[in-house]
Formats: C-alpha cells, structure tokens, sequence
C-alpha cells in the first residue's frame, strides 16, 4: 500500500454533517448579525440622522438614542451645567454645594472656570470675600434645600429643577 499522495476519504454522511454544521454555523452568525445590528446599530443611526447638523448643546439635552438608557441621567447633569454656563463669565469659579456629579461631567461643560466642590462642613466654614479681595467672580450652586444662610434669596436665579446659582461679591 503506497501512501503518497494521502487522501482521507470522506463518506456521504459525513459530508452531508459538514454541510449541516457549516450552514447552522453560517445561520448563528447572520442571526447575531441582525440582532445586534437592531439591538445597537438602528438606534444610534435613527440618532444620528434624526440630529443631523445639531450643536453639542442640543446633542447633550436630547433625549439620547433608545439604546442609552443613562441618558436621562446625564441629561440633567448637562442642564444643570448649561444653565451654569448661561448664568457665569468664563474667568470665574464655581462652587458647587453638595453635587451628584464628577467634575470630568462639570468640566465637559464648563472647562474655561474653575470647579471647587463644598460639603456642608465646607460651606459653614465659607466666608464671603471682601469686593476688593476678589480678583476672579465666584459663583455658588446649590440645590434649593442646600441654600446657604448667607445667599440673599431676591439675588438667586432659580432653574427649574430646584437648583440655583448666587453671585458671590
């Protein structure tokens, strides 16, 4: 017996379950295919067709694609910061009473200013600076349960998720 040229010969049942096999394998693949392209891939370009040409702005405070559920969440942490942004000058610092945010989400939005974050110890032991010591506008934001005692109420701008934002002088 000559083994040149070594060929295994396959039966027909065997090549009838490669054919299977290889085609079920084909069929998982193009299922996981289409599942996650609808899962994942449908929803972020309906996203992106749908905010075509929007600003940043108007990306962040949109409701996000159906497939983001923390979108919501980031939402108003982007308003919050907007509505700082709108209500402060670029050179300034803000302090934030009490946040349920990281300052990487603050600084997305507010880069130019400075960040400092106040615990209720902190805020006790704040004192407002004297107008000719303040070199920089500092800018407080509290929630409306978080309000300092020394925050004049008629000198509050109020959003309307219950935060505001005082001007320290």
């Amino acid at each position: 017996m000559k083994l040149s040229g070594f060929k295994k010969v396959f039966s027909m049942r065997d090549r009838v379950y490669f054919v299977i096999v290889k085609t079920l394998i084909a069929f998982i693949i193009l299922g996981n295919i289409v599942v996650l392209s609808y899962v994942f891939l449908y929803p972020r370009l309906v996203f992106m067709v749908t905010h075509w040409g929007a600003s940043e702005r108007e990306i962040l405070l949109s409701e996000g694609p159906r497939d983001n559920p923390n979108m919501e969440h980031l939402r108003g942490i982007y308003e919050l910061m907007y509505f700082v942004n709108d209500h402060s000058s670029e050179d300034s610092v803000v302090y934030f009473i009490n946040p349920q945010f990281s300052k990487s989400e603050a600084y997305k939005i507010l880069l130019p200013r400075k960040i400092q974050y106040l615990d209720e110890q902190d805020v006790d032991e704040f004192s407002l600076p004297d107008q000719s010591s303040l070199k920089t506008p500092s800018y407080i934001v509290f929630r409306r349960e978080d309000a300092p005692d020394f925050c004049r109420r008629d000198r509050v701008i109020w959003d309307e998720s219950g935060c505001g934002i005082y001007k320290v002088r």
